[in-house]
């Protein structure tokens, strides 16, 4: 059951790491330009048993935000630690414009050469380097997630689940992730439709199943408990898309972060489009930065292990996010959720 939502579910095409990717080329759509790209994953180095690493690259098209790798917490209200952020190429790092890098086969990317670092992606698969310590290959999911303006997100973005496998620090990794592209009209500052665009409470969850099936999922909610976006895959089925959406949980402050309103949940259930989607918190963050980012009020981030349906089951390999961006204990009140310790 796909929804017309503005949300097209659809194989990725190579016109879609263009700059100025054509499903964005119209009047609806604003012309819209690449504004913002970010890889991420999360890496298991012992086994899935074991707490994964983090990685996150964030960047504009003429140069990185940012990037980190990190320790989650050891609990899901816990901060994270640093891995490598000093020796990782930032936002005050000379790095290539983003844009074709081969024609052959056609190849999109970026990187730097001090500190080194190295994105490519062509039609079959990507590739992430990171200094001498991080060397990863991406493979898509089946389908991407294509965004429009017209869509609860109300701005154009790209997201496209997928697995990884390479090394860090010497060690074989495996793990799962995803890319997001996020274009902007080309009138106007990206600053601030970036900040009109960052305000949800999102999660992105994806595994592959014993029986080797591939299974995702993608769940946003806006101003109010019941609206914004949730899809599913699990492979052999067929994709579910629509704009009803609830999520149930309960709340707390991060015990870190003193006389801050920020909060999050530990565990979660979200219900849309006949499904319902449930994670527990095993591991936490706020940010992506050497230390808790506390200056961002109302971030939070939670990681842990999911599942659908009413039993949980084996996977082989798992991918949890859990975003907050406006999660202060006035504004997750007001949208009718408890905050268990909360003060007001």
């Amino acid at each position: 059951m796909i929804k017309d939502i503005g949300i097209d579910i659809r194989k990725h095409q190579i016109s879609d790491f263009a700059i100025d990717s054509p499903c964005y080329q119209n009047e609806s759509d604003q012309f819209a330009q690449l504004g913002i790209w970010a890889n991420y994953g999360m890496l298991f180095i012992n086994g899935i048993d074991k707490k994964p690493i983090y990685f996150m690259r964030h960047c504009n098209k003429e140069k990185y935000r940012w990037g980190g790798i990190i320790e989650l917490g050891d609990g899901p209200l816990s901060p994270q630690k640093s891995l490598h952020h000093k020796d990782i190429a930032q936002g005050d790092t000379l790095t290539d414009y983003y844009g074709v890098t081969n024609n052959n086969p056609l190849t999109y990317g970026s990187g730097s050469k001090d500190p080194f670092s190295e994105y490519r992606f062509n039609n079959d698969y990507a590739t992430w380097k990171e200094g001498d310590f991080l060397n990863l290959k991406a493979e898509y999911f089946p389908y991407a997630c294509v965004s429009h303006k017209n869509s609860p997100q109300k701005f154009c973005f790209y997201h496209q689940f997928v697995t990884l496998s390479g090394t860090y620090e010497g060690k074989e990794v495996v793990g799962m992730g995803g890319f997001d592209r996020s274009y902007f009209p080309t009138i106007g500052n990206m600053e601030d439709y970036a900040a009109e665009a960052m305000t949800y409470l999102g999660a992105v969850y994806s595994c592959i199943r014993e029986d080797g099936r591939k299974e995702s999922a993608n769940m946003c909610i806006y101003d109010r408990n019941g609206y914004g976006y949730g899809y599913y895959y699990l492979e052999g089925e067929e994709p579910i898309v629509t704009d009803e959406i609830y999520l149930d949980a309960k709340w707390y402050h991060l015990p870190y972060a003193q006389n801050d309103p920020t909060v999050c949940f530990k565990d979660a259930t979200w219900y849309f489009g006949g499904k319902e989607i449930h994670f527990t918190g095993l591991w936490g963050a706020k940010g992506y930065t050497a230390t808790p980012r506390l200056e961002k009020i109302g971030q939070s981030h939670v990681y842990g292990t999911w599942y659908e349906g009413k039993q949980p089951y084996k996977q082989k390999l798992f991918y949890t996010w859990n975003e907050n961006m406006k999660a202060t204990e006035k504004e997750i009140r007001r949208m009718g959720w408890e905050v268990v310790d909360g003060n007001i």
